[in-house]
């Protein structure tokens, strides 16, 4: 059985792969603009605020499940927000 090449499923794992993080400077106005507190996004990712923080300043970076999680949650911000995605 011979399998054939599908072109739109390979640029769909592509566009699938991992995501990047936002600009360090574009996550807290993104979540500042959807009117949320470092400790919500972290009672939502299940860490502590301190590490939200963290991740906005750009002393940590999320890994693993969590970062998944926060990159979802900066693109939908992102998306509801675009003039704040943008930046100065």
């Amino acid at each position: 059985m011979t399998m054939t090449h599908d072109p739109v499923a390979g640029v769909d794992m592509l566009l699938a792969g991992p995501a990047d993080l936002p600009p360090l400077g574009a996550r807290s106005r993104l979540r500042r603009a959807a009117g949320l507190t470092q400790q919500q996004v972290a009672d939502a990712i299940g860490v502590q605020y301190q590490q939200v923080y963290r991740w906005e300043q750009g002393a940590a970076e999320p890994r693993g499940k969590r970062r998944a999680a926060y990159i979802k949650l900066l693109q939908a911000l992102a998306s509801r927000h675009p003039e704040v995605a943008l930046g100065p």
